[in-house]
């Protein structure tokens, strides 16, 4: 739903951006799955137990051995935050704390 939200939302939106933007969020779904111990709607108060917080340390391991670069992490980083952003914006989502800080 959020992909066609996207589609939806502009005149014309490129195919690529699309299906990068799919591959990002199939990534985070990866990262999750392995992990059955986080929930990607809840975030504590412990906000290094938070999924988004969890995600950006994966990354981070993930860019300093080497297996990312820099702006894919950064991407894939932008993509989760504004999915979850288009869950709160459309009443999907209703976080008990703030999921990262600006």
């Amino acid at each position: 739903i959020y992909l066609l939200s996207i589609l939806q939302a502009t005149e014309y939106s490129e195919m690529t951006t699309v299906a990068g933007i799919a591959d990002d969020l199939g990534a985070y779904k990866e990262f999750l799955d392995e992990r059955p111990d986080i929930d990607f709607t809840e975030f504590p108060l412990n906000k290094l137990k938070r999924p988004t917080y969890r995600y950006n340390g994966y990354l981070k391991q993930k860019l300093f051995s080497g297996e990312l670069e820099p702006s894919t992490a950064k991407r894939r980083m932008s993509c989760v935050v504004a999915f979850y952003r288009w869950m709160i914006e459309d009443g999907v989502l209703s976080p008990s704390n703030d999921p990262w800080q600006e």
